[in-house]
C-alpha cells in the first residue's frame, strides 16, 4: 500500500477540470449572441460606408436623403436581429446541457451524445466577457461557458494553459487546416472517379437514369 502511495506522489494524475452548464441565463445568451453577430454587423457598416463614399464622389448633385436608404436598411437589419435574438431566446440554450472537461494538453466538450476533443494549439482565441468565457476552434464559431459556472482558481489554470500553447498553436492550426485540405480534395477526386465509373446514365433513352 505505501509503495502504491509513493508511485502516485511520484507520478501523480493529470489535473483535470470538470465543468458542467445546464441551460445558460438570458444575459449569458444575449451576450454569446451579440459577439457572434458583431463581426457580420461591423462588416456591414464598412460596406454601407464604401457604398455612401461612392454615391458622394460619383453623384453631381450630392444630398444627404442619399444616405438615408442605406442607413435606414442597416438600421431595420440591426433592430429585426435583436429583437429575433429576444425572442429566441426559450427556444435556444435555456435548457442545453454541456460537460466541459480541461487539462493541460486540450479540452473536451460534450453535449448529449456528441463530443468533442480539441487541442490547446488548435484553440484560436480564448475571450472573456462580462458574463460568459469563449473558446474559439476559428475565427467565427465559439463555446460558451457562463462565468458562474467555473471558479476563479479554475479558470486561472484554464488561462495559463491556453497561454502556454500560443508558441506551437501558428504551426499546429496551419498543419491541421492543409491536412484538412487535403482531405477534402481526396474526397472530390474519388467522387469524381466513382462518377466517371459507375455513371449516373444518360437523361433519356432507355438507360435514362
Amino acid at each position: 500500500m505505501s509503495e502504491k502511495n509513493n508511485q502516485e506522489k511520484k507520478h501523480p494524475a493529470p489535473k483535470v477540470i470538470r465543468v458542467e452548464v445546464s441551460g445558460v441565463s438570458k444575459e449569458e445568451f444575449l451576450e454569446a449572441a451579440h459577439r457572434s453577430s458583431r463581426s457580420f454587423f461591423i462588416m456591414l457598416l464598412i460596406l454601407m460606408a464604401l457604398f455612401c463614399g461612392i454615391i458622394m464622389v460619383a453623384s453631381d448633385n450630392f444630398s444627404l436623403p442619399a444616405f438615408l436608404g442605406p442607413i435606414f436598411i442597416y438600421l431595420v437589419l440591426f433592430v429585426g436581429y435583436e429583437l429575433y435574438i429576444h425572442l429566441s431566446y426559450k427556444q435556444q440554450l435555456q435548457a442545453l446541457e454541456m460537460v466541459y472537461e480541461f487539462n493541460a494538453k486540450g479540452w473536451t466538450l460534450q453535449v448529449g451524445d456528441s463530443r468533442a476533443e480539441i487541442d490547446w494549439r488548435g484553440t484560436v482565441k480564448f475571450a472573456e466577457g462580462k458574463h460568459c468565457l469563449f473558446l474559439y476552434n476559428d475565427d467565427s464559431h465559439s463555446s460558451l461557458i457562463p462565468r458562474h459556472c467555473i471558479s476563479d482558481k479554475d479558470l486561472q489554470t484554464v488561462r495559463s494553459w491556453f497561454n502556454k500553447s500560443r508558441g506551437e498553436s501558428k504551426d499546429f492550426i496551419r498543419a491541421r487546416d492543409r491536412a484538412e485540405r487535403q482531405e477534402q480534395k481526396e474526397k472530390m477526386r474519388q467522387n469524381r472517379k466513382n462518377n466517371r465509373f459507375w455513371g449516373n446514365g444518360p437523361a433519356w433513352g432507355p438507360w435514362k437514369r
